[in-house]
């Protein structure tokens, strides 16, 4: 609540201000406008307390100066702030006079007027939230906004003193619309700056998607001269080399890390029908067996041997020493099909 010590205000209206949310005119003015003393006013105001606070809320007593007075002694007085309701219904108590009906044509003017220049800051702030939440406000908004806070200050003049603080405020807002304007002239700056960063660094992450094309189509290559590599040794081994009939294989995933263990007559062919859905495969043992009977119960006991890192299907987490017992187990099987073959000739 504002000090009322001194009152300079429009003669047409009472200064209204706010307290505690409330818009409220003193009981001193009023005493002042209807020529009464103010300690008789608020002798009449306590005798009808019950009845007001009854039916238009609690009566706010403050402790003040009486305006425009010098008193002797003490400088301060009980007074209270009355809303509209309650300081009409306390100018019912009196005859309707002229000056009672007139002030009562200022009470009724006052509040109107303070609710409008309410509603006008409220609508106000709410266009400076609204345009600073757009980016447009950069370069279409801040006339306006300049307008807008002008014409608010001006209608404030109205609550003279009481509203002081107020216009006081709207004046620094405009100070900060122009510190704004001069910050986003700076930020739009950096922005550029920025933007020029962007595009040089867009480029060179260009030059490196080429140059990651690139190692991809010769990692491609190489995979597929692997792949022919693989199939002229199965060719060998099947065709000219130690006879098998068979072959349990074990495939390498390097993107999931896991072993594919099965069997087949044509590994390359097999390993061609698994590439469709994963490309990187890499075979990583093939253990030769006579006949595709021995081929599947070797897969079995395989199957049993690492049945406690099997992570779906026929995917495993092998590690070091289990694909090393594999690639043993398959030099074994081709030295003794090796030698089977020079025994038979």
């Amino acid at each position: 609540m504002q000090n009322n010590g001194e009152f300079a205000g429009n003669a047409n209206l009472f200064p209204i201000i706010l307290h505690e949310g409330v818009q409220v005119v003193d009981s001193r003015l009023i005493a002042e406008y209807l020529g009464i003393e103010h300690s008789n006013f608020m002798e009449t105001i306590k005798k009808h307390q019950e009845k007001i606070e009854a039916n238009f809320g609690a009566l706010p007593f403050q402790t003040g100066a009486l305006p425009n007075k010098r008193y002797r002694g003490s400088n301060t007085i009980k007074f209270v702030l009355l809303t509209e309701d309650q300081a009409l219904f306390i100018a019912t108590l009196s005859r309707n006079t002229e000056q009672v009906v007139d002030f009562k044509a200022k009470v009724i003017a006052s509040f109107s007027q303070a609710r409008k220049t309410i509603q006008e800051a409220e609508f106000f702030l709410q266009q400076v939230a609204e345009t600073f939440a757009t980016e447009e406000y950069v370069n279409d908004y801040f006339e306006k906004l300049f307008a807008m806070a002008n014409i608010l200050i001006a209608n404030s003049n109205i609550f003279d003193k009481n509203f002081k603080v107020f216009r006081g405020e709207m004046d620094k807002l405009a100070d900060k619309i122009g510190l704004v304007r001069e910050t986003v002239d700076f930020l739009q700056k950096k922005m550029q700056k920025q933007t020029l960063q962007i595009e040089q660094l867009e480029q060179a992450v260009g030059k490196l998607q080429a140059r990651q094309d690139a190692w991809e189509n010769t990692h491609t290559h190489q995979l597929q001269r692997i792949d022919e590599i693989e199939q002229k040794v199965m060719e060998i081994m099947q065709v000219f080399g130690i006879g098998a009939d068979c072959f349990v294989y074990v495939f390498y995933n390097p993107q999931t890390r896991l072993y594919k263990l099965g069997r087949s007559k044509h590994i390359g062919k097999r390993k061609q029908d698994f590439q469709t859905v994963q490309k990187e495969l890499v075979l990583k043992v093939a253990i030769p067996t006579r006949t595709r009977e021995e081929a599947i119960k070797l897969e079995n006991t395989l199957q049993q041997r690492f049945v406690d890192k099997v992570r779906h299907g026929e995917w495993y987490a092998l590690e070091d020493f289990d694909l090393a017992y594999l690639q043993g187990l398959q030099q074994l099987n081709q030295e003794a099909l090796a030698n089977l073959k020079n025994t038979n000739k």
